[in-house]
């Protein structure tokens, strides 16, 4: 695998941007907290690898992209439209396979719920997804 940084599918990037609207939706509310940490975990999914940073490790500033392949509010407004309720968010998230892809995915949205206390509905969906993708938390 290589050290730079990680390319996520179409398909990848819109299961992220639906799981991230699910996770931050989970406990009703939507604090500062999960908002800087949603920001900062999606400019670390294009900063490195999962491999080289460890999923759950922010970037160092210096290996953050300059550039990145789409803005985060566009994102959730796509991911919002096309993926309109919980079923929909969870099959999409069925249809990411790269080992590599779930690690780095689940990473930041453990990030994001880990930025205050981490309520039942969101471990609800992180359980979800280390049962599905076969991730664990470190």
């Amino acid at each position: 695998m290589s050290t730079g940084a990680l390319s996520l599918t179409d398909d990848e990037l819109l299961a992220f941007g639906g799981l991230a609207r699910l996770l931050v939706r989970a406990d009703g509310s939507f604090t500062e907290d999960e908002a800087v940490a949603l920001e900062d975990a999606f400019l670390d999914l294009f900063s490195t690898s999962a491999e080289a940073q460890g999923p759950y490790r922010t970037a160092p500033i210096e290996s953050r992209p300059e550039a990145l392949p789409v803005d985060l509010q566009e994102l959730l407004e796509r991911a919002g439209a096309a993926l309109p309720d919980e079923a929909a968010v969870l099959a999409a998230a069925r249809r990411v396979t790269r080992h590599e892809a779930r690690e780095a995915i689940f990473g930041v949205l453990y990030v994001i719920a880990a930025s205050d206390v981490i309520t039942s509905s969101e471990w609800s969906i992180l359980d979800w997804l280390t049962k599905e993708w076969g991730v664990q938390v470190r």
